[in-house]
Protein backbone atom coordinates (compact mmCIF):
# COMPACT_ATOMS: atom_id res chain seq x y z
CA UNK A 1 0.00 0.00 0.00
CA UNK A 2 0.97 3.62 -0.46
CA UNK A 3 0.43 6.48 1.92
CA UNK A 4 -1.41 9.58 0.76
CA UNK A 5 -2.56 12.74 2.47
CA UNK A 6 -5.94 14.38 2.00
CA UNK A 7 -7.50 17.47 3.50
CA UNK A 8 -11.08 17.14 4.74
CA UNK A 9 -13.36 19.45 6.68
CA UNK A 10 -13.36 19.01 10.47
CA UNK A 11 -17.00 17.87 10.52
CA UNK A 12 -16.27 15.10 7.99
CA UNK A 13 -13.16 14.06 9.91
CA UNK A 14 -15.21 13.77 13.09
CA UNK A 15 -17.89 11.71 11.33
CA UNK A 16 -15.16 9.42 10.00
CA UNK A 17 -13.64 9.01 13.47
CA UNK A 18 -17.05 8.30 15.00
CA UNK A 19 -17.94 5.70 12.37
CA UNK A 20 -14.55 4.00 12.63
CA UNK A 21 -14.96 3.80 16.40
CA UNK A 22 -18.52 2.47 16.05
CA UNK A 23 -17.42 -0.25 13.61
CA UNK A 24 -14.16 -0.90 15.45
CA UNK A 25 -12.09 -0.51 12.28
CA UNK A 26 -9.32 1.82 11.19
CA UNK A 27 -10.28 5.12 9.59
CA UNK A 28 -8.08 4.22 6.62
CA UNK A 29 -10.13 1.04 6.05
CA UNK A 30 -13.33 3.09 5.88
CA UNK A 31 -11.75 5.54 3.46
CA UNK A 32 -10.46 2.75 1.19
CA UNK A 33 -13.87 1.05 1.19
CA UNK A 34 -15.73 4.28 0.42
CA UNK A 35 -13.28 5.22 -2.34
CA UNK A 36 -13.49 1.78 -3.96
CA UNK A 37 -17.31 1.86 -3.91
CA UNK A 38 -17.38 5.38 -5.33
CA UNK A 39 -14.97 4.60 -8.14
CA UNK A 40 -16.73 1.33 -8.99
CA UNK A 41 -20.02 3.20 -9.22
CA UNK A 42 -18.54 5.92 -11.44
CA UNK A 43 -17.03 3.50 -13.92
CA UNK A 44 -19.71 0.80 -14.02
CA UNK A 45 -21.07 0.29 -17.50
CA UNK A 46 -18.16 2.04 -19.16
CA UNK A 47 -15.34 0.15 -20.79
CA UNK A 48 -11.94 0.63 -19.22
CA UNK A 49 -10.31 0.60 -22.65
CA UNK A 50 -11.65 1.92 -25.92
CA UNK A 51 -9.94 1.07 -29.15
CA UNK A 52 -10.66 0.86 -32.83
CA UNK A 53 -12.38 -2.36 -33.70
CA UNK A 54 -14.14 -3.83 -36.67
CA UNK A 55 -17.74 -3.14 -35.72
CA UNK A 56 -20.27 -3.62 -38.47
CA UNK A 57 -21.88 -0.33 -39.46
CA UNK A 58 -19.36 1.89 -37.64
CA UNK A 59 -16.22 3.29 -39.17
CA UNK A 60 -13.55 5.44 -37.56
CA UNK A 61 -15.29 8.66 -38.68
CA UNK A 62 -18.42 7.71 -36.73
CA UNK A 63 -16.65 6.42 -33.60
CA UNK A 64 -17.06 9.60 -31.49
CA UNK A 65 -20.77 9.82 -32.23
CA UNK A 66 -21.16 6.13 -31.42
CA UNK A 67 -19.35 6.54 -28.09
CA UNK A 68 -21.50 9.58 -27.17
CA UNK A 69 -24.64 7.61 -27.97
CA UNK A 70 -23.52 4.55 -25.98
CA UNK A 71 -22.47 6.63 -22.96
CA UNK A 72 -25.53 8.83 -23.05
CA UNK A 73 -23.83 12.10 -23.94
CA UNK A 74 -25.77 14.42 -26.18
CA UNK A 75 -23.11 17.04 -26.71
CA UNK A 76 -19.35 16.70 -26.94
CA UNK A 77 -17.41 18.19 -24.04
CA UNK A 78 -14.53 20.57 -24.63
Amino acid sequence: MERTTILIPEELRQRLADEARRRKVAQSALIRDALERYLDEQTSGQPSLLGVADVEGIDARDAKAWVREQWGRDEPTT
